[in-house]
Parts: C-alpha cells; sequence; structure tokens
C-alpha cells in the first residue's frame, strides 16, 4: 500500500519544532486548542524545559510568523515558547514495523 503524501506534496515547505511553556492550569485548555490547528501535526505534553512539544508545517515564513503571532499568541495562557525550522528533513515515516 502506498504510503500517504508527505507535507511537501501538499505545498508546506516549511517545518518546526515549537517548544510551549504553559500556565499549568490551562495545560489540558491549550493542548486541546494545538491539536485543533490544521499546521499542527505532533502535540505531545512533556516534561523538562517545556510543557508541550509542537511539531507542525508552514507553506512559507510568513504563514509561520502568522501562525506564531497571531494564533498562539492570543492562547491564554501560554508563557513562553522556542521555536527551531527544521532546515532539512533526514528522516521522515511513521510506520512500524513489527517482528
Amino acid at each position: 500500500m502506498p504510503s500517504p503524501p508527505g507535507p511537501v506534496a501538499a505545498g508546506l515547505n516549511l517545518s518546526a519544532i515549537i517548544g510551549i511553556s504553559v500556565t499549568l492550569p490551562k495545560l489540558k485548555d491549550i493542548s486541546e486548542e494545538l491539536k485543533r490547528q490544521r499546521e499542527v501535526r505532533y502535540v505531545g505534553v512533556s516534561t523538562g524545559r517545556y510543557d508541550i512539544i509542537v511539531e507542525a508545517f508552514f507553506f512559507d515564513q510568513q504563514h509561520f510568523l502568522d501562525f506564531i503571532s497571531s494564533r498562539l499568541s492570543r492562547m491564554d495562557g501560554i508563557t513562553s515558547l522556542e521555536t527551531s525550522m527544521i532546515l532539512d528533513i533526514v528522516k521522515f515515516s511513521y510506520e512500524w514495523e513489527i517482528s
């Protein structure tokens, strides 16, 4: 069975990992809101430096900037975030082999 088209086939040329710190009472609300965003493909609640780790895909840098400045900035409870643009995807697979 062929794999579904990846983000580049959909015109999403820029990917980013976003680490988000939140006020803990808002953790579930923010996670659920992030889950509903069309650009977001992965939301993980984590321990360590960030409370939430997000993987998201964008058409271009302006789309990325709009997402951060217009949508994330409006989510009540986000205290800080750190973005990392992915420069090259060496492996992209969500398929698992089970022996």
